[in-house]
């Protein structure tokens, strides 16, 4: 499956947005972002979890059972690096430039995403202050 960088940064900004601590059940979850499947929700979760960027908690499953995929049980807070990276993606400006190199194609990782936000971030703060 694809690893969609605007499904990525509309379940952080989503996340963030969320008033009480979130725990919430994916299908509930899903339903905050119309716009992508289920499916593509809950592998970005995944990945995001797997980053260190997403609290992601699991239904335990007897180890009898072949399920090559963990259920998630609920869909959590961001971690402190998810609220960094947010931070790097969510402004407009810099999103539009940043979706654009990605958009061009290739394989990037998110930490490349992430780097490569940080300093579109820190020209666009710059530019923002009169400092270029």
């Amino acid at each position: 499956m694809k690893f969609d960088i605007n499904c990525v940064r509309d379940i952080l900004a989503t996340i963030e947005r969320q008033e009480n601590p979130m725990c919430m059940l994916p299908d509930d979850f899903c339903k905050l972002l119309p716009q992508y499947s289920k499916s593509e929700i809950i592998y970005c979760c995944r990945r995001l979890n797997e980053g260190n960027y997403l609290h992601v908690y699991y239904v335990d499953v007897p180890h009898q059972l072949s399920i090559p995929e963990k259920y998630i049980r609920y869909i959590g807070d961001l971690t402190f690096d998810g609220h960094e990276f947010l931070s790097t993606i969510k402004e407009p400006g810099v999103w539009d430039k940043v979706s654009n190199i990605f958009s061009k194609g290739g394989s990037f990782s998110i930490k490349a995403l992430g780097e490569i936000s940080k300093e579109l971030l820190t020209e666009y703060g710059k530019n923002k202050l009169g400092l270029k």
